[in-house]
């Protein structure tokens, strides 16, 4: 018996979702890997690859470059820029790329940060670089985990009025609530933890069973990680969980939530609207969409 594709599987879903008149255009289709909770897939840089690449909300602007891609591609240094992790700041490299492409996306002609990412071992090989928020700027981006899926559609948006579905404001924060209290959280594809709060939410939290689990690392920054489990429901949008073991520390400023517990679910970004969702799967996700109009993004072929 013939098994469909997982590309077809999409189609007919879309199909069975929107009206035949009123369907986005054709999406751009990435297949990714998971790897510790994170998104990973294949990219061409000036041509040249397939390199792993990671999506990260968390990093703005349209990418990272590490150090060994640019001096194996011998990417032009274009001067210094500052690098922000939330916490600390530092200066680092900037390189030029002429092209980047994930799967048939390409991009082309801008300005990365540089630096190592591999000083330390990753899950998954050699990290090249990272894909960043502003690469998908003008696109409703679907990350669907289940199905190792990422679909861009430059004529569809979130519609406002469907269960579930957030304002954020800049770099992707929203609220999360956990029982009857509400926290302002970043959405963090890069992160590969499940939820990381300020030590000081853990007496909000009635959390008292803390210990220690070791060092935690962003850009700029170490801190200590204290680990305990929030005995009430849990929620982001349209999902809940009814408890969850997270993180904490004394260096954290706000809420984040990382890659293992967005990747039980499907995420849904609007970044033309100030909107995102997660939902419990990608039909529940096409439902949230409506078609509209086409946006100029003249970088992009």
């Amino acid at each position: 018996m013939m098994k469909n594709s997982p590309l077809l599987v999409i189609v007919l879903v879309l199909a069975s979702i929107f009206p035949a008149l009123s369907q986005p255009s054709q999406a751009y289709e990435i297949p990714f890997q998971i790897r510790s909770g994170r998104v990973h897939f294949e990219a061409r840089v000036n041509g040249a690859g397939p390199y792993n690449f990671m999506f990260d909300t968390g990093a703005e602007g349209m990418g990272r470059a590490d150090t060994r891609l640019v001096q194996e591609l011998s990417l032009p240094y274009e001067g210094r820029g500052v690098n922000d992790d939330g916490v600390n700041r530092s200066t680092i490299d900037l390189v030029r790329i002429q092209s980047l492409s994930i799967g048939s996306l390409s991009r082309g002609d801008f300005i990365v940060s540089s630096r190592d990412y591999n000083r330390s071992e990753r899950a998954g090989g050699l990290l090249h670089g990272i894909v960043g928020r502003g690469f998908v700027e003008g696109f409703l981006v679907i990350i669907s985990y289940p199905t190792n899926r990422m679909l861009l559609y430059r004529d569809a948006s979130l519609r406002p009025e469907a269960e579930g579905v957030l304002t954020y404001t800049g770099g992707y924060r929203a609220p999360v609530k956990a029982g009857d209290l509400e926290f302002l959280a970043r959405i963090d594809t890069g992160s590969s933890l499940t939820m990381h709060f300020p030590l000081e939410a853990a007496d909000l939290l009635g959390v008292s069973d803390l210990r220690s689990v070791g060092i935690g690392s962003r850009a700029n920054t170490e801190f200590q990680l204290l680990a305990g489990t929030i005995r009430r429901p849990i929620g982001v949008g349209s999902v809940q969980v009814e408890e969850l073991e997270v993180l904490f520390s004394a260096k954290a400023r706000m809420v984040n939530v990382g890659g293992r517990f967005l990747s039980r679910f499907v995420l849904v970004l609007d970044p033309r609207n100030k909107r995102l969702a997660l939902v419990g799967s990608l039909a529940d996700a096409l439902q949230k969409i409506a078609p509209g109009d086409e946006q100029d993004d003249s970088g992009t072929r």
